[in-house]
Order: structure tokens, then C-alpha cells, then sequence
């Protein structure tokens, strides 16, 4: 009992204290939508994500990844599409050394094929534990963009959205673009949540309590 009220007490505080994030990409491209072409458009990539689900890999890595919960693509003068997950496990934003990018990814993996970045950024602080990383940091970040080829054998898989497939051109970085990390306005936490919170730790001491005094 108590260890599962342990893992309860953690699992409701990260959902608690979990908030969420907007990660997004802008620049301009040239390639196709469900094969009409167009040239030099300016684009918007939205990831909304919860910094819940930020993983990493084991340290002395500086690698992070949060998981896009749903991915949107508007491009002038052509509408705003969902980017749809078929055939691949979905997006996510990482930081992978001083490299921010979005990917594209497969189901069990963390690594994943960068299909936009912004390079270079300050890596994360490998000198202290936790890691700091600026994944995640509010800001606007305007660098030299890079826009990964997303056509038949590149290494992404097709880039489906609910208005045909996507198609980017390599651009091999020579062009500008943003990347922009925005948050809610801060919300204070529930009383409710604070007391069920507090109810919770006092039946873990009270279990324990009982728990050693059954063991004399």
C-alpha cells in the first residue's frame, strides 16, 4: 500500500506542476503540398507540447527531447494543416548538443530524423545535475535555419498532413528563420490540488508509522 501510494503521490504531483509549452519554427521553404509546388513560401510550425514529457539521454549526453502532443504547418497563401503521424511515431523538439531542430521519429526511439533546426544555440550545462537545458526556455532564437530535404529518400519518412504530403527542399542552411519557446500565463496551482497533496503525504507518514510499529 504504501508503495503505491508513493507512486501515486509522484505521478499526481508531475501532473499537477506539468504545464504546457509551444514550440515553433518559422522561415520560408520551397517544395510541394499533395504535389503542387511552390517556391520561397513563408512557413509556420507549431509543436504544442507538455513539459511533462521532457526525456534525455543519460548523462554526460546533451541531448533532450519533449514530444509534440499535436504538430501544425501553416504556409503562406495556402491554409494551416495537422501533421498527421502515419507510418511514423510523430514529432518532438530536441536539443542535441547546439543544435535545436525539429524531428520526426520512430515509435521507442529518442533520436530521430531533423527535418527543421536552428544552429548554433548554447548547448546544455553538463557541469551540474540536473543538466540545464535551454530547450525549453522561454525565448526567440534567430538564427541560420536549416530545412532537412523531406523528399523521397531523405531521411525522414513522409511528412503526411491532412492536406496531402509535405514536401521541403534541402536548403543546406542558407536561409534565416526563428524558433520560439512560449508558455502560458502563469496559473497558480489549484487549492484542491495543494490539499490533496498534503492529504497524501500525511497517509504515506501515517502508513510508514503503522508499518514500523507492526514490525516491533
Amino acid at each position: 500500500m504504501i508503495r503505491l501510494s508513493a507512486i501515486f503521490l509522484v505521478l499526481f504531483s508531475a501532473s499537477v506542476f506539468a504545464v504546457p509549452v509551444t514550440i515553433t519554427y518559422e522561415g520560408v521553404a520551397s517544395g510541394s503540398l499533395d504535389g503542387t509546388a511552390f517556391t520561397n513560401v513563408a512557413f509556420k510550425i507549431v509543436g504544442n507540447a507538455d513539459t511533462g514529457t521532457l526525456e534525455r539521454r543519460p548523462p554526460p549526453s546533451c541531448y533532450h527531447r519533449v514530444v509534440h502532443i499535436s504538430t501544425t504547418v501553416a504556409l503562406e497563401g495556402l491554409g494551416e494543416f495537422s501533421l498527421l503521424t502515419d507510418g511514423v511515431g510523430g514529432y518532438a523538439s530536441t536539443i542535441n548538443g547546439s543544435y535545436l531542430d525539429l524531428i520526426q521519429f520512430q515509435e521507442g526511439e529518442i533520436f530521430g530524423a531533423s527535418l527543421v533546426g536552428i544552429s548554433p544555440a548554447a548547448a546544455c550545462d553538463t557541469s551540474s545535475e540536473p543538466y540545464v537545458s535551454n530547450l525549453l526556455t522561454a525565448q526567440t532564437l534567430s538564427k541560420s535555419l536549416f530545412v532537412s530535404g523531406w523528399e523521397d529518400g531523405g531521411s525522414a519518412g513522409p511528412v503526411m498532413t491532412d492536406g496531402g504530403r509535405l514536401i521541403f527542399n534541402n536548403d543546406n542552411g542558407n536561409s534565416q528563420g526563428s524558433r520560439t519557446v512560449s508558455y502560458p500565463p502563469a496559473q497558480p496551482v489549484p487549492a484542491m490540488s495543494i490539499y490533496l497533496l498534503m492529504v497524501m503525504s500525511g497517509l504515506l507518514a501515517l502508513f510508514g508509522f503503522l508499518r514500523a510499529r507492526a514490525s516491533k
